[in-house]
């Protein structure tokens, strides 16, 4: 999980956790594994961005109140039972830069 950004764009800048739930026996979609890993990075939800190529991952940090970024590469456009990303690209760098001109 990371707040959106790359070196090459010095607006943001990344802080990356690797998310795992230590304390508890959930893993995710569960909204408190997106918070804790929230808090651990000092993010508040609404200014997290979760990038993942799982749609699972996706609704799950959409649910929690994140936004969130689709790489489709490998599976297309994630199914409609899912919540929609807030951007999907065929790649990083197009969910990022997707996500930077979000505002």
């Amino acid at each position: 999980m990371s707040s959106c950004s790359t070196s090459s764009r010095p607006s943001c800048s990344w802080n990356r956790c690797a998310a795992g739930s230590p304390t508890w026996a959930d893993l995710k979609p569960p909204p408190r594994v997106y918070h804790w890993v929230c808090e651990q990075v000092g993010s508040p939800p609404a200014r997290t961005v979760l990038i993942a190529a799982h749609p699972w991952d996706i609704h799950g940090a959409l649910r929690a109140g994140l936004l969130a970024g689709y790489v489709a590469r490998l599976r297309g456009e994630p199914p409609a039972v899912f919540d929609r990303p807030s951007i999907v690209a065929d790649t990083l760098d197009g969910v990022v830069d997707g996500l930077l001109a979000l505002g």
